[in-house]
């Protein structure tokens, strides 16, 4: 049975449900890019500390928290060329 004041709400849930899955990928992607800045520049540098410092000046001082969190393409984008050209 349903709880009093939620009838209806199961097919909007079913709906919503991939939207909000997906709202969320990038919070992952970018999370990863600054975990991949900060081992990129840990093996450019050797300073283990100059790369956190890197990674934590781009995942706060630039547009990054900002595209993390709506379903933007560009961190995605940024994160697989910054891979492609490490690897």
């Amino acid at each position: 049975d349903e709880p009093p004041g939620a009838r209806g709400f199961a097919p909007v849930a079913r709906e919503l449900a991939p939207r909000f899955a997906v709202s969320f990928f990038n919070v992952f992607v970018s999370a990863a890019f600054v975990g991949l800045i900060f081992a990129l520049a840990t093996e450019l540098t050797g300073d283990r500390r100059a790369a956190a410092f890197a990674a934590c000046l781009y995942g706060f001082g630039s547009l990054a928290w900002a595209h993390s969190r709506p379903f933007f393409t560009e961190t995605a984008a940024a994160y697989f060329l910054v891979l492609a050209w490490w690897c």
